[in-house]
Parts: structure tokens; C-alpha cells; sequence
């Protein structure tokens, strides 16, 4: 079965939220866009549950409640895989390496720009297409 093109999209920056689910949208990818962490997880359960998951998380690492790192331990717990995009505006070596995003391979530090955002999503999924596994390791974007 082909990896699903599915992105769950989490920042509590609404502006931010608004125009990157846009450019994906235009650039014809299904994405899902919460405000917070909690909504985030609800989404990916009821995604599982019908069969139909998402392929990617993208998610902010700085959040007020939860934050990214906390949001992909949470779907560790449950033995939820996906593959996974952080973005922030700083850059944390220790909490990259907690998502299995290190290298900056599966990174993207703000501001960037939509073209970037799709053109960096379009490469994780042609890998993950490609037939690498999530767990290989941390230049597949993924965490087991």
C-alpha cells in the first residue's frame, strides 16, 4: 500500500496555521491543521481508526499546554507511526534528536517561506514512498 500523502498540520500560531495549510491545500496535498497538541492526537487516533491515517506530522515544538516533542512521545505511547516534520523558531539539538529529526534533514527553522514548507514536505514523502521505513534511522523523518 502507498504511504499515505495525509499531513497533520499543529502550530498555535493561527496566521501561521492558515497560510501553511493553504499552500499544501494548493499544492494538492490533504491536510488537517489543529490549533493544539490535544485536537492533534484525537485526529491521528480517529485517522487510524478508519483506516485512513496521516503520513506526516508537522508540528511546532514550541506550544503553550503540550509541546511538539510531548505531542510525538504521546503517539509513541499509543504505537502511532508517522513520519514527522518539526518547525520552530529555535532549534533545540536535544529535542530534535528526542523526535528522531536530527541533521536537520526533518527540520525547518521559522520564518521560511510556502514554497520551502512544500518543497521540504515533497522530499519526506519521496522517501518514505521510496520505500524507506520510518524506523531506519533519522534521515527518514520518521520515529518508531
Amino acid at each position: 500500500m502507498e504511504a499515505s500523502k495525509r499531513i497533520l498540520l499543529v502550530d498555535d500560531e493561527e496566521e501561521f496555521l492558515y497560510s501553511a495549510e493553504l499552500a499544501l491545500k494548493v499544492a494538492g496535498y490533504n491536510v488537517h491543521a489543529c490549533a493544539n497538541p490535544e485536537e492533534a492526537i484525537c485526529w491521528v487516533i480517529r485517522a487510524a481508526e478508519e483506516d485512513d491515517p496521516f503520513g506526516l506530522l508537522v508540528t511546532d515544538l514550541r506550544m503553550p499546554g503540550m509541546s511538539g516533542v510531548e505531542l510525538v512521545e504521546e503517539l509513541r505511547k499509543r504505537k502511532i507511526t508517522l513520519m514527522v516534520l518539526a518547525i520552530t523558531s529555535f532549534c533545540e539539538i536535544a529535542q530534535m534528536r528526542d523526535m528522531n529529526c536530527g541533521r536537520g534533514a526533518d527540520h525547518l527553522q521559522k520564518p521560511f517561506g510556502p514554497g520551502e514548507l512544500v518543497e521540504r514536505i515533497g522530499r519526506i514523502f519521496a522517501r518514505g514512498i521510496s520505500g524507506a521505513k520510518p524506523e531506519e534511522g533519522l534521515d527518514n523523518a520518521g520515529f518508531p
